[in-house]
């Protein structure tokens, strides 16, 4: 307690001028690295959940059956007034059902309703009247059977719920990442190895861990399986981004 930082590394960094937050209340982390301290380290990112993609108060408004009207918190819900909204044209969409992806159905002329016609999806209206009657654009409209918390849940750990979990998907969201030590605000010293949707929840402490020659990395898509990556050379680490 009380040692000044020395690396300060952003896991949020903007891109085309928008943010896509990557905290570590939402996206946990546990850096690992090789026996011999290469300049870089390796970490594997479960997505958590938590107040960066909504409030448990008021959360998501049920509008009939399993069709829910979902505010993110980045920020376009009313009494708010940080943040940029869902940025759909800088970030793709990360959107879950407990532990379910849901499919996106937004578009010109799309519909989202409450019975199992339109279960595990979602709607964006791009403009007023899409998704639902009456909407705004920029509305956000979700279908998820069995809910019991209409909020992203927020824990150390993940722990199954039937939640609804909507927002930009940072760069290293889900994912196993690679990052040079070294002061970065602007994310060009980290980049993603791989992206797992195999299970929004991994274990409290999922981790990668680098064989001691740092060729192979042992990574985990699910609570049961463990599998293996080539790593890049150390040159190219240099070139992340």
């Amino acid at each position: 307690m009380g040692v000044t930082p020395q690396v300060l590394i952003d896991p949020s960094p903007k891109f085309s001028g928008t943010f896509s937050f990557a905290g570590g209340n939402s996206y946990e982390k546990h850096p690992s690295m090789p026996w011999n301290s290469p300049g870089w380290f390796l970490d594997q990112l479960p997505l958590i959940g938590g107040n960066s993609f909504d409030n448990a108060s008021p959360g998501a408004t049920k509008l009939s059956g399993d069709l829910y009207k979902y505010y993110y918190d980045g920020l376009d819900k009313p009494g708010f007034d940080s943040g940029d909204g869902l940025s759909r044209k800088q970030s793709p969409t990360a959107a879950f059902c407990g532990t379910n992806l849901l499919k996106d159905i937004s578009g010109p002329g799309s519909t989202i309703g409450p019975d199992t016609a339109s279960a595990f999806t979602y709607c964006v209206s791009g403009q007023a009247g899409e998704c639902v009657n009456g909407s705004l654009a920029g509305d956000i409209y979700v279908n998820c059977p069995n809910i019991q918390t209409p909020y992203c849940t927020q824990n150390e750990f993940y722990g199954g719920e039937r939640d609804i979990c909507i927002a930009d998907m940072p760069a290293l969201g889900i994912s196993v990442s690679q990052f040079l030590i070294q002061n970065d605000p602007t994310g060009k010293s980290q980049r993603t190895l791989l992206r797992l949707f195999a299970e929004r929840g991994w274990g409290s402490t999922s981790n990668t861990k680098p064989l001691p020659d740092a060729s192979w990395t042992m990574f985990f898509p699910n609570r049961s399986k463990s599998a293996k990556r080539r790593l890049p050379g150390e040159s190219a680490a240099g070139e992340a981004g």
